[in-house]
């Protein structure tokens, strides 16, 4: 699943400098794990994949929790195209950060 993931975010992201993207998953924990594969994966970062989490603020025993200032610097930063790529749990289905992104990918 994840080759297939970085087959459509190469193909995606590496059109354009101005392409983003924002692959939502179900947790936080999926969340977290998949920005570190994003991170750590030389091909990826080779396009200039600047990617960050996106989570509600719920709290966890499994990981940090963002506050809604976190959240509000990672949307500004998205949005003036400082990251090209987040990944996100529900919290950016609502369409306030969906609408600059030009891919959209749900992981199960």
């Amino acid at each position: 699943m994840l080759s297939k993931l970085e087959e459509i975010l190469r193909k995606q992201l590496d059109t354009s400098a101005e392409s983003q993207g924002i692959v939502f998953t179900k947790t936080r924990q999926s969340a977290h794990a998949l920005h570190k594969w994003v991170e750590s994966n030389g091909r990826l970062q080779a396009i200039g994949i600047k990617a960050a989490v996106l989570t509600g603020a719920g709290y966890s025993n499994q990981t940090k929790h963002m506050t809604q200032n976190d959240q509000q610097k990672v949307i500004q930063e998205f949005r003036k195209q400082m990251l090209n790529l987040l990944i996100s749990t529900s919290v950016a289905e609502e369409g306030w950060i969906s609408q600059n992104a030009t891919l959209l990918c749900a992981m199960a």
